[in-house]
């Protein structure tokens, strides 16, 4: 996957300045039963995070809308996150999420999840989510809709040709 953008040196900056180039954002609390018996979130529920800002994104560029018309949606092929900060009981993660890479079969898309208590910076994270349809199970290509609703929502990005 390529990386995501670095926002480790970012910490002592605005949300506003840090979200301005992810379409889609999403504030969520850290509850109590995320702790682990360290004191801490545990770690693997920013992937959850993440999944929830991601299944926004959609909504917003119609992948899910075209999932149920055509049986053709996005399916998640590999993900990753770096932690950066501890984030603990009570705060809410302000998400943002924007995809950073198109192709008519596979879209790479960047995380960030900014705690509001820290100001800061807690984790970044990519996915690769691929083009699937789900009635003849295998991949495919994203509609030409959700790819100009894709290009529509993001500044600059363009579909690339290389697979």
């Amino acid at each position: 996957m390529e990386p995501t953008a670095d926002y480790r040196e970012a910490g002592d900056e605005k949300p506003d300045s840090l979200f301005e180039a992810h379409p889609t954002t999403l504030t969520l609390p850290v509850l109590w039963g995320h702790m682990d018996p360290t004191g801490r979130m545990n770690p693997a529920l920013f992937f959850r995070f993440f999944e929830s800002v991601r299944v926004a994104y959609g909504d917003k560029v119609g992948t899910h809308a075209t999932l149920h018309e055509t049986g053709i949606g996005p399916i998640l092929a590999e993900t990753e996150a770096s932690f950066l900060h501890l984030v603990h009981y009570p705060d809410r993660l302000l998400l943002g999420c924007r995809t950073i890479r198109l192709t008519e079969t596979t879209m790479t898309q960047s995380y960030l999840a900014y705690s509001l208590t820290q100001n800061r910076t807690a984790a970044t994270g990519t996915a690769r989510i691929v083009a699937y349809d789900y009635r003849q199970g295998r991949k495919t290509t994203f509609p030409h809709s959700v790819i100009r609703r894709i290009l529509a929502a993001e500044k600059g990005l363009r579909l690339s040709t290389d697979q």
